[in-house]
């Protein structure tokens, strides 16, 4: 296991597609590049003084080229063979009444070797795709996302893209033509405390995440698989991340405590706890699932092997 301690906070962590490098933004603002083999990094960029908000999220987009970073109200996207910043969109202001929504915080990467991202309009009644060229908006996600768009995702292959309602239901679109293609009412007993959708690696399962609790559904027949399981506790899992190839996934409550499941049964395989501070703040597998990076809230990530 490899701990690493930093100046701030850790705010967000991704792999690259080799995962030889681990880009970490801490709370200071600042990415850092650090080689997970050599142990050593170098700085990547660093918002500017008057860019007081932090950095929220990180993903590779673009075949593993480009790094978009989700900077308080912009979108930042970089090339990391030159690392210079590439395109900049500024984001509308949140209305307050949507500021509590998921939606507003995620972005998806496109598949393809253009940096294309899906993230969602102000109002959360629309998705837009961004193609970092410029400082305007791609074209909408086709699909009549009117009810108020409350989680989202897209699965692996960028066919279906799948709209947790504020209406408590899931809707599954082709996000080329808006043709529904399932429909999942979430049953009333979960419908207030449902805050999260994502495909499973394979685009097979939808995982909706219910307080302390996760159900898994047939993507492709619309139908749950088996009841709903307990995760432990009763908090919200605000952070989940699924393993590559391993039917494993790891999720971080809103009490900030790591866990590693069972896909299938729900069951709890390992407890994460590496002294990182009061809380885990985020955490991704490498693309060939065979390390883990956590990141903390006392100035320090880890990287660990993942023994399954």
């Amino acid at each position: 296991m490899w701990v690493q301690k930093l100046t701030a906070g850790v705010a967000a962590i991704a792999f690259a597609p080799d995962g030889r490098t681990l880009y970490v933004a801490d709370r200071g603002r600042a990415v850092t590049a650090w080689g997970t083999i050599t142990r050593t990094c170098h700085p990547l960029f660093k918002p500017t003084r008057n860019e007081h908000a932090a950095i929220v999220r990180l993903l590779i987009a673009g075949a593993g080229r480009y790094l978009v970073a989700l900077v308080g109200r912009a979108m930042r996207a970089y090339d990391l063979e030159t690392g210079a910043e590439r395109a900049r969109l500024e984001l509308p202001g949140i209305p307050r009444d949507r500021l509590d929504l998921p939606a507003v915080r995620e972005m998806v990467p496109l598949p393809g070797t253009e940096p294309r991202v899906v993230y969602a309009a102000e109002d959360c009644r629309s998705l837009l795709v961004w193609v970092p060229n410029g400082r305007e908006p791609g074209a909408a996600f086709a699909g009549p996302f009117e009810k108020g768009i409350w989680s989202y995702d897209l699965s692996p292959d960028g066919r279906t893209v799948a709209v947790l309602y504020v209406t408590e239901a899931v809707v599954l679109f082709d996000p080329l033509t808006g043709v529904v293609s399932a429909r999942f009412p979430i049953p009333r007993d979960q419908a207030l405390g449902t805050n999260r959708v994502k495909f499973t690696p394979d685009g097979q399962s939808l995982m909706l995440f219910h307080l302390g609790h996760v159900q898994r559904w047939d993507a492709a027949r619309g139908e749950p698989v088996g009841p709903a399981v307990r995760l432990g506790g009763r908090n919200r899992y605000e952070t989940t991340a699924f393993h590559p190839t391993a039917r494993v996934f790891a999720a971080i409550n809103d009490s900030g405590h790591p866990t590693l499941f069972d896909l299938d049964t729900g069951a709890a395989l390992r407890a994460l706890d590496f002294q990182l501070g009061t809380r885990a703040t985020c955490l991704t597998f490498s693309p060939d699932g065979l390390t883990c990076a956590i990141g903390g809230s006392n100035k320090q990530f880890a990287v660990f092997d993942v023994d399954l």
